[in-house]
């Protein structure tokens, strides 16, 4: 059951990736600080690593 609860949360972190790594874009086409652009982008990342050490914890909580 906890590996389920894990697979959604995965599955957030990486939507939320996502949506800051397009949000990023967008701020810097539309002439945003160069630190707000950062913070997204690397807020993006942050997640996108959470997300993938999520999928390896997972992977190995199954097996």
């Amino acid at each position: 059951m906890p590996s389920a609860m894990l697979r959604e949360v995965m599955i957030i972190t990486a939507i939320l990736a996502a949506v800051l790594s397009v949000a990023a874009s967008i701020a810097r086409s539309h002439g945003a600080g160069s630190r707000t652009v950062t913070v997204l982008h690397y807020g993006g990342y942050g997640l996108m690593f959470l997300s993938i050490a999520l999928f390896v914890l997972i992977s190995f909580s199954r097996s």
